[in-house]
């Protein structure tokens, strides 16, 4: 049996045996059998402990072997030190999976971390699949199997549907399921990792991709491990078409990197993280109100979601829609005339017709109206989806709304509603929500649904590349000048102008007799960061005697700023627009490269997209979107159009090149030109030598 088909059984257990189970009615084992009776899970359940024959109704055996028959999950409520045994027993008696409680491993530290990785070994060597420790446990909606540990298996109403969630933290699980459960929101799956030193929340969103009752995917993460497992992750619920609604806690960085790059402030690990979560078509959100407004507006929205139709009870918040649908650059088209008549037939004469479309009050008076409205939006072959936004109304006819919006079944699958209101709606919109209806609370929640939908969509056109390879493995070549780096890169295939490296003015001579002028001479010192500021660079120079001053001029100035006496002579061309592309290795996720814009335009706008190779050309057009630079796809003033393959390929160059040195951690490009003729060339580069790994 593979992992997959374990985790299959582990978390739709035929039986689940709670071990350590105790009669006292608030002991951490009375957790998960109560819960497990109150919300009427049909499996075998057994009580695992020598001193009782019954516990909480079910049956109580003294070990596992003595349970007659087949059961595929297991619960260890014991301590710490008996968890081993316990996970070997589990392997005797076929268990596919256990729940590990016990605290104190990796939480408290290396000793801890080293007991948990134990553990993670013994669990692999008997067959069984462990969540923890420190790990709460799940609950399956459909199949009403509430294995957790914590408070929320006492509340009484769980809401069955098709949204995953998966949390990393027990207490935080406790409030996702309250929080989604509160508004109406139906679950298929809630995990709780715990920590994960062997079943991750990485192998959890894959779970819940393959799972058939699951449309859209949550998560909660106070820190990424496995970074390449997480990717892979992502690219599955991209492939299979099933959003993931991402809140990560902590944006700060986690790896090092050379404060003297640019790159450090624009690719950390954070910026990391949002360019893989863009790649991949994670709408990653800020707090779990709106995580759960946005995953529930995705949940059951079918449609492009590209051309939006906004049909409103209120002018005023039918705005603050259109405001925020526009933010996401999503297009909202004018109705068809068609379209309009069909409206001006039903409405007052000083409705709005267009689009937005406002129905005004007298849908209170005439009920129709509301009905055949909506109808005639979502029937309309000029829109993709349908916002209805609705507001205050008393409770009796807040539910009044909610059967009227059962009356037009050309809505299923296109109206995304807005119910922008206080507690009197709160009853209408669960019913609403349990009646199958895409709901959300506020007009921003809206339009971060509808983005994340069309994005998927777009996701759907990017070329398929081989993102599986592996990074490469460096060789460990360091790195003695900037000579060695871009003599490095240019083996590799990076575009550049000619160049030559010297050590003395004669040879800087001898050397532009096959390099065209005009030239640059620049230090070739890395530990010189600021070649203009410290005086170690001299442009325009095309006369060899001015060569040869220029080459003194700029040895002594590196020598002032600690720097060798090798200098670069470089030929110069034309320069109609300046970028900037790095890679990076992040310390979780390997090898990425940014782009953004170059030169002195670096500081000023402080923005770069990031994305893991190989880059295609649409994955450069999309980074170009993300840091509002599109317009230098058609050409911007007098610079020609930029090619985005072109792009493309330097990025990949310099990343593959970057990863076989092994002795770099960034490498920045800075800046990369584009010619007048259209020629892309990387005119000066940085590294950031590696710390020594101890």
């Amino acid at each position: 049996m593979n992992r997959d088909e374990k985790l299959d059984l582990f978390f739709r257990p035929r039986g689940i045996a709670v071990v350590g189970a105790s009669k006292r009615p608030r002991s951490v084992s009375a957790r998960w059998l109560q819960g497990l009776r109150r919300h009427g899970y049909e499996g075998a359940v057994y009580a695992v402990n020598p001193n009782y024959d019954e516990v909480e109704g079910f049956p109580c055996v003294p070990t596992l072997a003595d349970i007659p028959e087949q059961i595929d999950a297991a619960v260890l409520t014991v301590p710490g030190a008996q968890v081993a045994d316990m996970l070997v027993q589990c392997g005797a008696k076929g268990i596919s999976g256990a729940v590990v409680f016990a605290a104190g491993f990796g939480e408290k530290g290396a000793d801890g971390r080293s007991a948990e990785e134990e553990l993670a070994r013994i669990a692999d060597e008997n067959g069984v699949v462990m969540l923890g420790p420190n790990g709460p446990g799940f609950v399956n909606f459909h199949d009403r199997c509430c294995a957790i540990g914590t408070a929320f298996s006492y509340r009484e109403d769980q809401i069955i549907g098709n949204i995953g969630a998966v949390v990393q933290s027990g207490g935080v699980a406790g409030v996702f399921g309250e929080r989604a459960q509160d508004r109406g929101i139906g679950l298929s799956f809630l995990i709780c990792s715990g920590n994960q030193a062997d079943f991750t929340s990485n192998e959890a969103i894959e779970f819940l991709v393959r799972d058939p009752n699951t449309k859209v995917i949550v998560a909660f993460y106070e820190g990424v491990v496995k970074g390449p497992q997480l990717e892979r992750a992502f690219q599955k619920a991209q492939a299979a078409g099933k959003p993931i609604v991402f809140l990560k806690a902590g944006r700060s960085e986690l790896g090092g990197i050379a404060a003297s790059l640019h790159t450090g402030s624009l690719i950390g690990s954070d910026e990391t993280f949002s360019g893989l979560c863009r790649q991949y078509g994670v709408e990653r959100v800020d707090d779990i109100d709106e995580l759960w407004d946005v995953a529930a507006g995705l949940a059951l929205l079918d449609t492009p979601a590209e051309r939006v139709g906004v049909l409103t009870t209120s002018g005023g918040v039918g705005v603050l829609a259109v405001d925020e649908i526009g933010k996401q650059g999503l297009e909202m088209p004018q109705l068809e005339e068609s379209t309009q008549d069909r409206l001006r037939e039903l409405l007052p004469g000083f409705a709005a017709f267009r689009n937005p479309a406002d129905m005004t009050a007298h849908f209170v008076e005439v009920p129709e109206v509301f009905t055949k409205t909506i109808e005639i939006f979502c029937t309309a072959e000029e829109l993709d989806t349908v916002v209805l936004v609705l507001t205050v109304q008393k409770p009796d006819f807040a539910m009044e709304l909610v059967e009227l919006s059962c009356g037009v079944p050309e809505s299923e699958g296109r109206l995304l509603v807005i119910w922008y209101s206080g507690e009197m709606a709160d009853e209408a919109r669960a019913e609403m929500r349990r009646r199958g209806f895409a709901l959300v609370e506020h007009p921003g929640a809206a339009a971060r649904a509808l983005r994340a939908r069309n994005r998927l969509v777009r996701l759907k056109e990017r070329p398929a590349v081989d993102r599986s390879q592996p990074d490469p493995v460096g060789d460990g070549k360091t790195l003695a000048d900037l000579g060695d780096l871009l003599e490095h890169l240019r083996a590799a295939g990076v575009a550049m102008p000619a160049f030559a490296i010297s050590d003395d003015a004669e040879q800087s001579a001898r050397a532009v007799d096959t390099i065209p002028g005009p030239w640059a001479v620049k230090t070739a010192a890395l530990e010189v960061t600021h070649k203009s500021d410290s005086g170690a660079l001299r442009l325009g120079i095309d006369d060899v005697a001015e060569l040869r001053v220029a080459h003194d001029e700029v040895v002594a100035a590196a020598q002032t700023a600690g720097g060798n006496g090798r200098v670069v002579v470089q030929s110069m061309t034309d320069v109609a627009l300046e970028l900037l592309v790095a890679a990076r290795e992040d310390p979780m996720f390997g090898w990425t490269v940014a782009i953004g814009l170059g030169g002195t335009l670096t500081e000023l706008i402080d923005k770069a997209a990031v994305r893991r190779p190989p880059l295609t050309a649409w994955d450069v057009e999309d980074m170009l979107d993300e840091i509002g630079a599109t317009q230098l796809l058609t050409g911007f003033r007098w610079a020609p159009p930029l090619n985005p393959q072109d792009v493309a390929d330097i990025g990949n160059k310099l990343a593959a090149a970057s990863a076989s040195l092994g002795s770099v951690e960034a490498v920045e490009l800075n800046p990369v030109i584009l010619s007048p003729s259209g020629e892309l060339l990387a005119i000066d580069a940085a590294p950031a030598i590696r710390e020594p790994r101890s």
